[in-house]
């Protein structure tokens, strides 16, 4: 990212409820366990276009972006353990698949909603003029199916292919991975 690393800072800061990666595994497998054997699901939710965003908006309209995106996931992932990957990155689980594919989607459209459109509600409005012209941010989730006996560490990267894919198919959608 261009904008580098403080913009993580940033978000862990303002946003409490995003754990460390530690935090988040130990979380992620007690839900598990107390799920009565059923499988969950790891989504991995990013934003599209926060580099044109920040040529477009600087780097604290970016910035601000970031930490809306963040609340968004967070208010949507409120029963859920999350942690911040990247700056513009959150990996969240979810006590089971439907509940994930659910989530998916709230988050899609929360972020259509709040970030999509129009970003001038949330920045300053002289920073972005009709004249320049419109920016419209999306967000790209790849999610896998987590099982109890699965290592957790192969479930993420699992959750990162199915993203990486999802983008290579041009972004703004969900993929779910559900081979395990």
């Amino acid at each position: 990212m261009v904008w580098g690393w403080t913009a993580g800072l940033l978000v862990r800061r303002t946003q409490p409820r995003l754990l460390s990666r530690r935090q988040f595994e130990r979380r992620a497998k007690r839900k598990l366990a107390n799920g009565w054997g059923r499988p969950g699901a790891l989504l991995f939710v990013v934003v599209d276009g926060l580099i044109d965003a920040e040529r477009f908006f600087g780097r604290r309209g970016c910035e601000l972006i970031v930490h809306r995106f963040s609340e968004l996931v967070v208010a949507i992932a409120s029963d859920c353990p999350a942690t911040l990957v990247t700056p513009d990155a959150i990996l969240v689980y979810a006590h089971s698949t439907t509940h994930g594919i659910d989530m998916a989607e709230a988050i899609r459209v929360a972020v259509r909603q709040e970030l999509g459109q129009d970003q001038r509600s949330l920045l300053d409005p002289a920073r972005s003029s009709p004249a320049t012209g419109q920016h419209t941010l999306t967000v790209t989730i790849g999610a896998c199916v987590f099982a109890p006996q699965q290592d957790f560490d192969e479930a993420i990267q699992r959750a990162e292919d199915a993203l990486l894919l999802a983008k290579q198919a041009g972004g703004n959608r969900f993929l779910l991975s559900s081979v395990f």
